[in-house]
């Protein structure tokens, strides 16, 4: 059966980064920034088989949970919090108080803009997921980081269409370059 948990449910939409792109444009549509109205939509997929090929596919699919967020800039607020960083801490909440998963892995992170542009991460998100990932032994070399713009004329994240979407792929790693420093001994 299905946990109808919002955005935070068995990752029953499927892998495919067309159907994430499109789930993370409904969410940028409903991030907060009143100083320029630039909405940010992100998704994280995280693994609880316990690790990559242990497990076959099949069995894999219904093990994979999405964890969404949006950003939030209002007006009179110190710091602003971050999509990916709202999807991510949902997704350690999840992890840290069911105490059910074992050896999860942060699978990928996918970034949707109300401004239809490719958007990367900045440096504290960054550092965010690096710190994170040591934590829980993730392999930042394995994270993928995928920036969706949509290419068509549409407006509504439901009017889309699979092939219009134009993806970046890298990894975390590849982001983080060799500025950061690990936390790790």
């Amino acid at each position: 059966m299905r946990d109808e948990r919002s955005i935070n449910t068995e990752h029953w939409i499927g892998s495919e980064d067309e159907n994430l792109a499109q789930l993370a444009a409904k969410l940028s549509e409903r991030g907060m920034d009143t100083y320029s109205g630039y909405g940010v939509g992100a998704l994280i997929v995280v693994d609880y088989t316990g690790g990559r090929d242990e497990v076959a596919d099949e069995f894999k699919k219904h093990n994979t949970h999405i964890y969404g967020g949006f950003n939030i800039n209002l007006s009179g607020m110190e710091y602003k919090v971050h999509a990916e960083q709202l999807a991510l801490f949902q997704a350690m909440l999840d992890m840290e108080i069911s105490g059910l998963f074992s050896e999860p892995t942060l699978e990928k992170v996918v970034v949707v803009t109300t401004g239809n542009d490719h958007s990367l991460v900045c440096g504290h998100c960054l550092q965010v997921f690096n710190g994170v990932s040591d934590h829980y032994n993730w392999d930042i070399e394995h994270i993928d980081y995928i920036s969706a713009a949509y290419e068509g004329n549409e407006d509504k994240p439901e009017n889309y269409h699979k092939s219009d979407w134009d993806f970046e792929k890298f990894t975390l790693d590849e982001l983080l370059g060799k500025s950061y420093v690990s936390n790790k001994e």
